[in-house]
C-alpha cells in the first residue's frame, strides 16, 4: 500500500500527509498523540457523471479560496473515493468546535452556485473532533503496527 500524500500550495512536490500537517502548523504535540487543534466538518458529495474531475479542480481551487475569507478556517483535506468514483468527502478544518458547527459552507450561496452544476448530491455532513495517534515518525517501513 503507497503512503498517503498531500500536496503544499507552496509546491507541486507531493510530501507525505503527516508530515505536510505537521510544516502547515496543523498539531501541537503530546507525550502520546498529536492532535489536530481545531476541529473537523465532513462533507460527502456525489459528482454528476463525468464530472469527478471537474469537481476536484472546483474544491480545490475556487471552494478553497472561498472557505480562507472565514474566519476561523484553518485547512482542508479532499477524499476521493477508490472504489466509488464519484464519491468525494472534503474535510474543512476550523479553529474551535462552535466554528465547525455553526459555518455550514456547503450550504452558502457562493458555494452552491460553484458546485450545483458538478454534483448531484450532497451526501451527508458531519463534525468530527480528530486526533492522529502518534508514531507516525521513525516507524519502519515494510514491519506491521502492533494491534492492541
Amino acid at each position: 500500500m503507497a503512503p498517503i500524500e498531500a500536496a503544499m500550495d507552496d509546491s507541486s512536490k507531493a510530501i507525505p500527509l503527516a508530515e505536510a500537517l505537521l510544516q502547515a502548523g496543523a498539531f501541537a504535540q503530546g507525550s502520546k498523540t498529536v492532535r489536530i487543534t481545531g476541529n473537523v466538518r465532513a462533507v460527502g458529495f456525489i459528482s454528476k457523471p463525468g464530472q469527478i474531475q471537474e469537481l476536484k479542480t472546483c474544491i480545490e481551487g475556487p471552494l478553497i479560496d472561498l472557505l480562507r475569507q472565514v474566519p476561523g478556517f484553518a485547512g482542508a483535506l479532499v477524499l476521493h473515493a477508490q472504489k466509488e468514483s464519484r464519491n468525494l468527502l472534503v474535510l474543512t478544518f476550523w479553529e474551535a468546535e462552535s466554528l465547525a458547527a455553526k459555518n455550514r459552507w456547503e450550504e452558502f450561496s457562493a458555494v452552491r452556485d460553484l458546485l450545483v452544476p458538478l454534483i448531484d448530491m450532497c451526501t451527508k455532513v458531519q463534525t468530527f473532533h480528530a486526533t492522529l495517534p502518534q508514531p507516525f515518525e521513525g516507524r519502519q517501513r515494510g514491519k506491521a503496527a502492533a494491534f492492541c
